[in-house]
């Protein structure tokens, strides 16, 4: 068998190269290293106190107030596990201590307490609670009023790591392709030919295949108020990763890409005892899923907060607060891990079976020439990349490169017609071809390095100096204002705004109104000739106008500072690649906003003095468009940070449970407090520009509420009795305006969303 080894069959050795060589590139962008964090979740009689601690030293406490399971974690480096016990006091002889998975993330890795877990803890005050065996639990011995557990042997703990799986298919795929090169021994020709092949498809199908669609859906046996997904890189959940779903419904997903994101988080209805029962969640990329099932998965193997369950049926129900289930322990992360390995090692393995058919056919071809063997060969390597990846992703719901949700699949007994079918059809196929991503960004990187400019996109204009805005939605017409506002709009705005402040003053609350400017109006001087501006003034222009003849509403001005600080600071106030204004641009606003306000609340602090803010500099891969144009990782957003203690010096604390709540922009209401209580409190409708301005609001109120969204909510309002509402509206929204009603105010209707770059 060996003698059928031949010195030129050494070639094929370009394949396995080239491939360890992209891998080796994906492996150099892998994210640095993250931890340590250490969490469990733990259920404690009321009043008593929970602590971590290392060796004698108290890392944190909480005071356990809530029923059922609340999450403890130590997000600080520990030497060692063997030297962390976990400490409860305030407890009785008849109470009982539970705990949920006990893990440790370090290294970008999770470390769980494997189910069989009590071999690997002690406890000189405690003895293990026998009624049931799939919860950790442990009543006091005797009449001691602490209870605490010693972890050990923390080196044989549950790790997700499936090395040794990458290496057995790898070597197991490499020997199976030398084997077919003994058996069929292929000319020299030909199997120079079907290598060079194979490693143009290895790395155009590597390019194609990063472009996953990966889906995340959930199943309750009960509706549910609302669902939340929460994803990151590591196992702590912020508020700007979260997906939105509002019900009450069964069935919820998510788009969801755990290429980069393997840490979930499922957050239930804030106030309401719900029932979580016959709850499934499934993950998949195309036919690569699987599922589980909660019933079946044990609760040493869970995190939790603000859920208690019952060891005698099975079962969850939410306590009300911040109530959820995280997806970060090894039970969830080691299949994950796998799902992921197998859709990322889909480039190697579809070049690997085109090879192996080159070799099968090489009589079909032996009378081809080789040129024509090369290109025909390569024409179906391009032409076949949606055929071999389309089972392998499912349906995206959102176009995260383009900004806008995707097209459904289209079903013939919705369509009115076989014609608008098959129009529908390929809209929805040219949205989920696989490598759509990939492709864009290679035609847009050649356009943008060769041209400067992409011509004719129809989202991002090109101006001077390196310069981009934003033209999609209304923007353009809002820029070049071909048609004014009509009196009778401008009467139903000035009406909206009056019914609202009315409305507001009877309750003894202050109303505000401010519109920052698009970035075309601050920096006109950098759109060039490409955009004409047929009418003066500009639609905002017109009803601040208006606003001020017909009104005495409280408005504040934005562009004057802008225009101001423009002329007397370098730094850019706007993102020359971005459609927002900059944190440093965002001070000016934010100075104008607080210094008007003072003028009714004179005790609110003024606004951080400029000269006492220390600026820093970073670049990121933000810019919304350069996300746009899908070379967001190319051109570069260059981002200006304040540094004082009273900017972000607030606590974020979970959202109210508002039903009524219809976020425009799939956003949830984010909610701040303040130390202090005795400032004003704050009810700020918004938009994306407001993320800008928050970091400052910090020290001015004493509890913040941020809805995103152009709808005038009474019932909210009624219930948050907040001193100040503002309405914030970037000028291109002014038009939402027309959608809202000028009387009966309780009665609050939701406008479609915009679907467009906010």
């Amino acid at each position: 068998m060996f003698k059928k080894i031949k010195p030129y069959f050494l070639i094929w050795l370009l394949f396995p190269a080239t491939f360890f060589i992209l891998f080796s590139l994906h492996l150099l962008k892998e994210n640095p290293l993250f931890g340590p964090d250490f969490y469990t979740s733990v259920k404690a009689p009321k009043g008593s106190t929970v602590s971590i601690l290392c060796g004698k030293r108290v890392l944190v406490t909480i005071d356990n107030t809530n029923p059922g399971f609340n999450k403890i974690e130590y997000p600080e480096k520990i030497e060692h596990l063997d030297s962390i016990t976990i400490q409860v006091k305030g407890l009785t002889e008849k109470d009982t201590i539970s705990f949920l998975a006990i893990s440790l993330f370090q290294y970008n890795s999770v470390y769980t307490l494997p189910e069989s877990q009590f071999q690997f803890i002690t406890s000189d005050s405690a003895s293990k609670n026998a009624e049931n065996a799939h919860l950790l639990s442990f009543i006091p011995s005797g009449n001691a009023h602490t209870v605490t557990i010693h972890l050990t042997n923390a080196d044989k703990w549950n790790n997700p790591d499936i090395t040794w799986l990458e290496i057995m298919i790898f070597i197991l795929l490499f020997s199976l392709l030398i084997i077919a090169l003994i058996l069929l021994n292929p000319s020299k020709q030909y199997l120079k030919i079907a290598t060079y092949i194979s490693t143009i498809a290895l790395c155009f199908f590597w390019v194609i295949g990063k472009d996953t669609g990966g889906l995340l859906t959930i199943k309750n046996g009960a509706p549910l108020d609302s669902v939340v997904f929460y994803h990151n890189l590591v196992p702590e959940f912020i508020p700007s990763l979260l997906n939105f779903n509002k019900g009450p419904e069964v069935n919820f997903r998510t788009q969801a890409d755990m290429y980069t994101f393997r840490y979930y988080r499922v957050s239930f209805a804030k106030t309401n005892v719900q029932p979580i029962q016959d709850f499934d969640i499934r993950y998949s990329y195309g036919i690569i899923n699987n599922g589980w099932r909660l019933s079946d998965i044990l609760p040493s193997q869970i995190i939790a907060n603000n859920l208690d369950y019952n060891y005698k049926t099975g079962a969850w129900h939410t306590t009300g607060g911040d109530s959820y289930f995280s997806f970060v322990t090894t039970k969830f992360l080691a299949t994950i891990n796998i799902l992921v390995f197998l859709r990322k090692i889909l480039f190697l393995f579809i070049p690997a079976l085109g090879f192996l058919l080159l070799l099968l056919l090489q009589p079909m071809f032996s009378t081809v020439s080789s040129d024509k063997l090369f290109f025909i060969s390569i024409f179906f390597v391009i032409i076949s990349n949606a055929i071999c990846y389309w089972f392998f992703n499912s349906d995206k719901l959102v176009l995260d490169a383009e900004k806008r949700l995707a097209y459904n699949r289209p079903y013939m007994s919705n369509a009115p017609n076989f014609t608008e079918y098959v129009k529908k059809m390929g809209l929805y196929i040219q949205d989920q071809l696989p490598g759509r991503n990939s492709l864009i960004v290679a035609n847009n990187f050649l356009q943008y390095f060769t041209l400067g400019e992409i011509p004719g996109n129809s989202s991002v204009y090109f101006g001077k100096d390196g310069w981009m805005f934003y033209i999609g939605g209304n923007v353009r017409e809002m820029y070049e204002n071909k048609h004014p506002l009509t009196l009778d709009e401008l009467k139903k705005m000035k009406d909206v705004l009056v019914a609202r402040r009315d409305w507001l003053k009877a309750r003894n609350i202050h109303y505000y109104i401010t519109f920052p400017r698009m970035s075309h109006f601050i920096y006109n001087e950098k759109v060039g000739d490409g955009l004409i501006r047929f009418n003066k003034p500009t639609k905002l222009d017109q009803l601040l106008t208006y606003l001020k003849q017909n009104t005495n509403l409280d408005i504040i001005d934005l562009e004057t500072p802008m225009l101001e600080a423009k002329k007397k600071y370098k730094q850019s106030l706007y993102y020359p690649n971005d459609s927002h204004w900059t944190l440093f641009g965002a001070y000016f606003g934010y100075k104008a906003i607080i210094d008007y306000i003072r003028r009714d609340f004179p005790n609110m602090p003024a606004p951080i003095p400029f000269d006492q803010i220390a600026w820093g500099e970073k670049d990121d891969h933000d810019a919304d468009l350069s996300q746009l144009l899908c070379l967001n990782h190319i051109i570069i957003r260059h981002e200006y940070l304040p540094g004082n203690p009273r900017v972000n010096a607030m606590t974020q604390i979970p959202a109210p449970n508002y039903p009524e709540y219809l976020p425009e922009s799939m956003q949830d209401m984010i909610f701040y407090i303040n130390k202090d209580t005795t400032l004003p409190r704050l009810i700020m409708n918004r938009d994306s520009y407001t993320n800008y301005l928050i970091p400052y609001f910090a020290t001015h109120f004493s509890r913040m509420g941020f809805l995103w969204t152009p709808i005038f909510y009474p019932s909210i309002i009624e219930k948050e009795k907040p001193t100040i509402v503002i309405s914030e509206m970037l000028e291109r929204f002014i038009y939402d305006l027309l959608d809202q009603p000028t009387s009966k105010l309780d009665s609050v209707r939701a406008s479609a969303p915009r679907g467009e770059i906010e």
